[in-house]
């Protein structure tokens, strides 16, 4: 079945305009000088560590900071409220996760 595949599909998106950008932006770096190309890849490490920066974030805000949301009390969702206060070791975990990350990702490629 490709149907649970395609529940991901903003994801996929995502990933692929950002194979597109590396690609075309790739491609015409290969047509530069030696001045430019060296600036292309500086542009595209701050890129790279941004996006995955972005992603590993993304997707551990939404796994670990969850549980300290708090639906407003007569069930419609309009003044939920987020314990701060609760969720300040899982915020710092977090950020300092994506960061380790991101950098290490940057630092492979």
């Amino acid at each position: 079945r490709v149907a649970p595949f395609f529940a991901f599909g903003s994801f996929i998106f995502c990933c692929m305009v950002k194979l597109l950008l590396h690609n075309s932006s790739s491609l015409t770096a290969a047509t530069l000088g030696g001045a430019d190309a060296a600036a292309h890849t500086v542009v595209m490490s701050v890129a790279m560590f941004c996006f995955v920066l972005g992603d590993v974030g993304s997707s551990l805000s939404q796994a670990f900071l969850s549980p300290f949301y708090r639906p407003s009390a007569d069930g419609n969702g309009d003044d939920g409220a987020f314990d701060m206060e609760g969720a300040r070791p899982a915020i710092t975990t977090v950020l300092r996760v994506s960061w380790t990350i991101a950098a290490g990702a940057v630092a492979a490629s």
